[in-house]
């Protein structure tokens, strides 16, 4: 940790006791509260500090945000494709939610910053729940007309791996650029950065070696949750995505 940086922040943590006259049990706590900062803001600095761990979170960033915008490609293809097969009375049913969630896909890909990945990971999940929607209308306006094919990843992928959809396709892809990625890093690292960032290498190991592709999924969240996109925006909208 910068020597700077640690007086500012004892001194705070002084000053902040004195004015409250707090007492000892309160000062043991607010010391825990200095030490767990102390020790977060050293991390992050030992991460910044090494540049082929930076080049890999930098490389898996670019990795999940072009994947990201690659699925909502896909879905709005889907609608779009959707639109022109459904009888009138049921396109009149769904056309709003359709078009709703095309514009706001939309609006989510013209904005190229870092920032919105969050929303665009939202965005995938709301295209699941629209389809139930648009599903439950299709019973009950339209029961003779066949279920709709949403292309999501397939149940034949999950089970045997076997790509019949755009989906597996993309998620196929995903996982072999990311397997490359991470073995770059292990071939690069060096013995101290391997023992500094145990808990980044452990999980990416755990990841390699999952062969459950529900449980891998997983694990690519909590990757990316721990420690992608690490910007304001998406840490306050992650809470209730992740």
């Amino acid at each position: 940790v910068r020597p700077v940086l640690v007086s500012v922040f004892v001194l705070r943590c002084i000053q902040t006791f004195v004015a409250s006259k707090m007492t000892v049990r309160w000062l043991i706590i607010l010391s825990i509260i200095c030490t767990q900062l102390l020790l977060s803001d050293g991390s992050q600095t030992a991460q910044l500090a090494n540049p082929e761990l930076q080049a890999f979170l930098q490389r898996v960033e670019r990795l999940v945000l072009n994947t990201t915008d690659r699925a909502l490609l896909i879905t709005r293809n889907v609608y779009h494709n959707l639109s022109k097969e459904m009888p009138p009375t049921l396109l009149e049913a769904t056309n709003q939610t359709m078009q709703q969630y095309i514009a706001q896909v939309q609006e989510a890909l013209d904005d190229t910053s870092y920032t919105n990945f969050t929303l665009k990971r939202k965005l995938l999940r709301q295209f699941k729940v629209n389809n139930l929607q648009i599903e439950l209308l299709r019973r009950q306006l339209e029961p003779l007309q066949p279920e709709f094919n949403f292309q999501l990843i397939s149940d034949e992928f999950y089970k045997s791996k076997k790509n019949v959809t755009e989906f597996d396709n993309l998620y196929l892809s995903f996982m072999d650029e990311f397997a490359a990625a991470s073995q770059q890093l292990w071939d690069t690292l060096s013995e101290t950065t391997v023992e500094e960032q145990q808990e980044l290498l452990e999980l990416l190991d755990e990841i390699a070696k999952e062969e459950q592709l529900r449980e891998k999924d997983k694990l690519y969240d909590e990757f990316i949750a721990m420690y992608l996109f690490k910007v304001e925006e998406n840490e306050q909208e992650a809470k209730e995505l992740y």
